[in-house]
């Protein structure tokens, strides 16, 4: 997905973090950054991929992992 979409490795990290700890304040706290900065990562994942929402990342990161998925 980081490459599919130009996503930095900062972006990748915050994405899987905040997918994987289900939100933004969560994500800054075990990254060690502030939540400003978590917050600018996802406005960037969003940009690039087109979404506006979390859910709308954990479908397109569904869609991504899919074995049917066009690559």
């Amino acid at each position: 997905m980081a490459r599919r979409f130009g996503l930095t490795p900062q972006e990748t990290r915050v994405l899987r973090a905040v997918v994987d700890l289900g939100g933004v304040p969560l994500a800054a706290e075990i990254l060690g950054v502030a939540i400003s900065t978590v917050r600018t990562h996802v406005t960037n994942i969003f940009d690039k991929t087109g979404v506006r929402s979390q859910a709308g990342l954990v479908r397109v990161l569904m869609e991504a992992a899919s074995p049917f998925a066009e690559r």
